[in-house]
């Protein structure tokens, strides 16, 4: 593609699951082009504690979820903390950029 609709770049901070990845790879990548990097630990906060009791790993989720649209190309994933990763990515090199990280406050 080319013009105004041509390639966006997406950076997710905190995936999950990829439920929202989905949905931007759904309803923006596969219809304007880019790409999407999401950076996640992928071990969850407090609030998850209950997924590894129930024999559930969220990073093999959040990979088997993106296999299943067909555009795992157009995915990066980073592994790692936000304040860790995000100082290596190239500044200015995303068009949109979703925070849904940690839902907790260090006291």
């Amino acid at each position: 593609m080319t013009g105004p609709l041509a390639g966006i770049r997406i950076l997710e901070i905190g995936s999950w699951q990829g439920g929202s990845t989905l949905w931007l790879l759904d309803h923006v990548i596969a219809v304007r082009g880019g790409t999407i990097t999401c950076v996640d630990t992928w071990q969850g906060s407090s609030e998850h504690s209950f997924i590894a009791s129930i024999g559930l790993d969220i990073e093999s989720l959040f990979d088997a979820n993106i296999a299943k649209t067909g555009l795992s190309d157009h995915v990066t994933k980073i592994k790692g903390r936000s304040q860790d990763v995000l100082g290596s990515l190239k500044a200015k090199s995303f068009d949109l950029i979703y925070v849904d990280g940690a839902h907790e406050a260090s006291l």
